[in-house]
């Protein structure tokens, strides 16, 4: 890998990106999966509105987590920042074109999700989650915005105040408020 990307043109190397898997013995006896992706991605909205009740006959032996799919950019000019990132480049959302919608807006309703399935977590409420990424997925497929996600909260029964504590709380500042 070091020998390809000293080869490579430096805007090439910059792209390139590892992963890797470390494969440990399970010692609970439980699964644990994660689904990599962004708000904007319908195959895998897709996914998350079908395997709701599968995941639900697995029970609690399959520990299930959302992952948020983002790049970085801070080297980034500031208007595509300002619309496409947070916190100045450090998370840009992936490649949403053909959409009007900005990678601002994915960013955050991408957190919203993270954060409610968090808390959701912790009160042993996680079937919720999945019930609004149904709604919102269903109800706001052409639109990714603050008001679409507070119509999912209240059709699950949650405050959306409490989900917007988390993502705030998602930043690392200096005492300033995120950049967001």
């Amino acid at each position: 890998m070091k020998d390809f990307l000293l080869k490579q043109p430096a805007d090439v190397a910059a792209k390139a990106s590892l992963s890797a898997e470390f494969v440990f013995k399970n010692q609970d006896n439980k699964v644990r999966w994660e689904l990599w992706y962004t708000s904007t991605n319908d195959k895998a909205l897709d996914f998350i509105r079908n395997f709701r009740d599968n995941q639900k006959l697995l029970g609690p032996e399959a520990n299930f987590k959302p992952r948020i799919v983002t790049w970085a950019c801070t080297s980034c000019d500031a208007e595509f920042k300002r619309k496409e990132c947070l916190s100045n480049g450090r998370y840009c959302a992936m490649n949403h074109k053909g959409t009007y919608i900005q990678g601002k807006d994915i960013l955050l309703e991408d957190l919203r999700q993270k954060c409610l399935y968090d808390n959701l977590e912790n009160e042993g409420k996680t079937e919720l989650w999945w019930d609004y990424m149904k709604y919102v997925h269903r109800m706001c497929y052409e639109e990714i915005n603050e008001n679409c996600s507070k119509l999912g909260h209240k059709s699950i029964n949650r405050k959306f105040e409490e989900t917007m504590k988390c993502v705030s709380e998602s930043f690392i500042t200096t005492g300033a408020t995120p950049n967001y």
